[in-house]
């Protein structure tokens, strides 16, 4: 005979305790939170924020290129080699990533 054994899950909200809560997520400044709300406590919430919210705008985080050091410098030292001129520290300008990428179909990094 199978047996079958189930899990059962409960998010209670972090402010009364109550069931049937769920994950709600906010910054402020250079902090993100995490908070478990009810569906009532989340509508305050965001009553509480509505001017704000509306008299802001959504802030979209600027890509940056996923690479690792070692990765930023092998780009580098092409890039001089090809005498194409860039910073020895910092950030790559969009135009050398370019050249690069042009030149390396296999390894493409997004500017």
């Amino acid at each position: 005979m199978a047996t079958k054994t189930e899990t059962i899950v409960t998010v209670e909200s972090d402010l009364s305790g109550k069931a049937e809560a769920s994950t709600m997520t906010f910054a402020i400044e250079d902090a993100t939170y995490e908070i478990d709300l009810t569906e009532v406590e989340q509508a305050d919430f965001k009553e509480l924020f509505a001017k704000y919210i509306s008299a802001g705008r959504q802030h979209t985080p600027r890509a940056v290129p996923k690479m690792t050091p070692a990765e930023r410098e092998e780009i580098r030292a092409w890039l001089l080699a090809k005498d194409i001129e860039v910073s020895h520290f910092g950030r790559l300008p969009k135009r050398a990533l370019k050249a690069w990428n042009e030149a390396h179909p296999e390894r493409q990094y997004t500017p």
